[in-house]
């Protein structure tokens, strides 16, 4: 048993201090008085051999440790993932965490230091920080709240000329529901058999955050929020590159909203996506289905959460654990504008296994 902080249980805190326009300083300094030095840790100062899984490994037999992250969904995902290589360690590669005693271990909290802040405001802790997150009820709130599921879906990108035809006839059975557990990994895994050496290296790069000077086309990944193709995840990516280049013009989340605001143009150039994808699911009767793609659209959202874009409901259904994700086809990109301006317009949209 490890020595606790909060009660019965042990918390540790992770904290990006680059995230809130400086807070996250703040609240690092805040958390170290409430938890202990011990078990609060700087995001920006992880490196080799102190990274958040090497941190976590030791908790997560541990039934009563808990972990609260502070920052945005960027950060969220970078704990989930970091838990994720925890379990592999610990169980092995293959062995899904839900399936064990260990399934309701290093639950996560939130506190929302970034600028959509999409997971927080799905699970309850809210859309932006406030002064009251400083305070020791916030670490009450972390002890007190009940865990609740959030499921996480695989992504794998790569460019279909590089597979022959007996690879693509594995991509339905991938989606095939009753293809489970041993069978979905099995299927999975003739799927990346068939892959030339190029693509598995490549893909291999992926897996390790790694890529060629001149970029990649594959990813191999986890995403939990949601995952967009088209004009939105273009102003996002012109969002990231601008971070990226000039991170002292992100100081809080009302800049970082103005940035966003200013790249929505680019949206306006986006293109017609009918006949540029075709989107194959598994439908509730887990028969394999090819979705019919409106000829107007412009942006595909697979939705995974009911918050959207810093906040927005653009669906009436769904939940962010019920093994079930929304395929959400956006036709009017000023009725999407409207939408991200309000939060009360809700667009078309059809649920899936996918």
């Amino acid at each position: 048993q490890h020595k606790r902080n909060v009660g019965n249980l042990t918390i540790i805190a992770f904290v990006n201090s680059s995230s809130g326009g400086g807070k996250g300083k703040i609240i690092h300094a805040d958390l170290i008085e409430h938890l202990g030095e011990e078990y609060v840790f700087d995001l920006k100062h992880c490196k080799k051999g102190n990274m958040p899984h090497d941190i976590i490994q030791p908790y997560a037999r541990d039934p009563n440790v808990r972990i609260l992250a502070c920052g945005g969904d960027g950060t969220m995902g970078w704990i989930e993932s970091s838990i994720d290589r925890v379990w592999t360690t610990i169980l092995g590669s293959g062995v899904a965490v839900e399936n064990t005693e260990y399934k309701d271990h290093l639950p996560l909290a939130i506190m929302p230091l970034g600028t959509g802040n999409d997971l927080s405001r799905q699970f309850g802790w809210g859309g932006a920080y406030t002064e009251k997150m400083r305070r020791r009820k916030m670490i009450d709130k972390v002890a007190d709240a009940k865990v609740a599921p959030l499921d996480r879906w695989r992504c794998i990108i790569l460019p279909l000329e590089h597979l022959d035809d007996e690879a693509k006839a594995w991509v339905p059975r991938m989606l095939s529901q009753s293809t489970a557990g041993s069978d979905m990994d099995d299927a999975i895994y003739k799927f990346e058999g068939l892959f030339s050496e190029e693509i598995d290296a490549a893909l291999e790069k992926s897996r390790h955050g790694s890529a060629s000077e001149s970029g990649s086309d594959f990813f191999d990944g986890v995403f939990c929020n949601y995952f967009s193709i088209g004009f939105d995840a273009d102003v996002t990516f012109q969002f990231h590159k601008e971070r990226e280049e000039h991170p002292e013009r992100f100081t809080s989340a009302l800049t970082n909203k103005m940035i966003y605001l200013r790249k929505a143009p680019s949206a306006l150039k986006a293109p017609l996506l009918h006949d540029k994808i075709r989107i194959m699911v598994s439908n509730r009767e887990n028969e394999i289905e090819e979705l019919s793609v409106p000829r107007d659209c412009r942006a595909v959202v697979l939705l995974n959460i009911q918050s959207y874009g810093g906040g927005n409901r653009i669906a009436r259904k769904g939940d962010s654990g019920d093994g079930m994700i929304e395929v959400i086809f956006v036709s009017n990109i000023v009725r999407a504008a409207a939408s991200a301006a309000l939060s009360k317009l809700y667009v078309t949209f059809l649920m899936f296994r996918v």
